[in-house]
């Protein structure tokens, strides 16, 4: 857990981590990887936001898959509540 006070801090920093891997994928002509990363970098905000957003984070996935194809089991390790309990 992250302290209260630092939450913000901590989301912004791993928002810092993501673009700076999606700048160095679209330098090297990685543009699916940089394109999945421009995807990642919003996720964390469905988690730091005060209401429920959990319709909005399932419309977000589908936009990724639609955008994404290789990202197609998204919706489906979503639905299921399959995430291992370690998460």
């Amino acid at each position: 857990m992250i302290r209260a006070e630092k939450f913000n801090d901590a989301l912004y920093a791993l928002h810092f981590v993501l673009v700076t891997v999606r700048s160095v994928a679209y330098k090297n002509g990685e543009n699916e990887i940089a394109n999945l990363l421009d995807w990642a970098e919003v996720l964390p905000r469905f988690f730091a936001a005060a209401d429920d957003k959990t319709d909005e984070f399932r419309a977000y996935l589908q936009g990724i898959i639609e955008d994404a194809p290789l990202c197609s089991h998204l919706l489906e390790v979503f639905d299921k509540s399959s995430a291992p309990e370690i998460w």
